[in-house]
């Protein structure tokens, strides 16, 4: 993740929005994936997403995106 933008409920306008990388020479998430995964404690408040969440949050994505997934 390099940026990120959002666009309001009826709007046509993408904002960027800026956000804190903690590692800046490490794929952006990645860092913090694995702190979740090696303390217990992380992982009960910021649970890491299933596979089966992950396909469901990905064909979401694509279908807001229009991509063609048929």
């Amino acid at each position: 993740l390099e940026e990120l933008f959002v666009c309001h409920k009826n709007s046509f306008k993408w904002e960027n929005i800026s956000f804190h990388n903690s590692y800046p020479k490490a794929k952006q998430g990645l860092c913090e994936e694995i702190a979740i995964m090696l303390d217990e404690k992380l992982e009960e408040k910021i649970p890491l997403v299933t596979l089966h969440l992950a396909k469901k949050f990905n064909k979401i994505a694509e279908e807001i995106l229009g991509y063609d997934t048929k």
